[in-house]
C-alpha cells in the first residue's frame, strides 16, 4: 500500500507541474504574443558610424555635438522608401510610441502646429514609431498618426 500512495503522490506532482507549466506558457503567450510582423513594422538599415550613447548620469551631454549621425534607410507604412541622410540639411527626428501617454498628448499639438504653418525653415522633420504593440491603445500606429 505504501508504494501505491507514494506512486499516486508522484503522479499528482507531475500532473500539477505540467499544468503549472501550461498556465505559465499561456500567460507568456498573452503577454508577449502581441508583437506582430507586418506593415506597421520595418527593418531600417543604417549606414555610417553610430553616435556615442548618452551617459545615464548626466542631464546634458554634448559629446556628440558636431558629429554626423548615421544615415537611415527604410519604408513608411505604405511601403514608400524613406531616408534620413546627411545631405547638409538639419534634421529633427521625433521618436514616439502609440501607447505612450506623453506622445498621445504631444503628437496632435505638433501636427496642429505644422498644419498652421509651423516648422523651422531649413530643418527636415521625421517621426519614427517605436515599440509597436497590438495590445496597447492607438494600434495600429499608422491609423493613429493619420488622425
Amino acid at each position: 500500500m505504501a508504494d501505491r500512495s507514494s506512486s499516486g503522490s508522484k503522479t499528482g506532482i507531475i500532473i500539477g507541474a505540467v499544468g503549472g507549466l501550461v498556465v505559465l506558457l499561456l500567460i507568456a503567450a498573452v503577454m508577449f504574443g502581441n508583437e506582430e510582423i507586418g506593415a506597421e513594422y520595418g527593418t531600417p538599415e543604417l549606414s555610417g558610424t553610430s553616435l556615442p550613447p548618452m551617459p545615464s548620469q548626466v542631464s546634458v551631454d554634448t559629446s556628440a555635438t558636431g558629429l554626423v549621425a548615421p544615415e537611415v534607410f527604410g519604408q513608411d507604412y505604405t511601403g514608400n522608401d524613406v531616408s534620413i541622410t546627411s545631405d547638409g540639411t538639419a534634421k529633427g527626428i521625433v521618436f514616439l510610441a502609440h501607447w505612450c501617454p506623453h506622445c498621445q498628448e504631444e503628437v496632435p499639438r505638433v501636427q496642429e502646429w505644422l498644419d498652421n504653418g509651423g516648422g523651422v525653415e531649413g530643418v527636415d522633420l521625421y517621426s519614427v514609431s517605436t515599440r509597436i504593440n497590438s495590445g496597447q491603445p492607438n494600434h495600429p500606429p499608422s491609423e493613429w498618426l493619420e488622425r
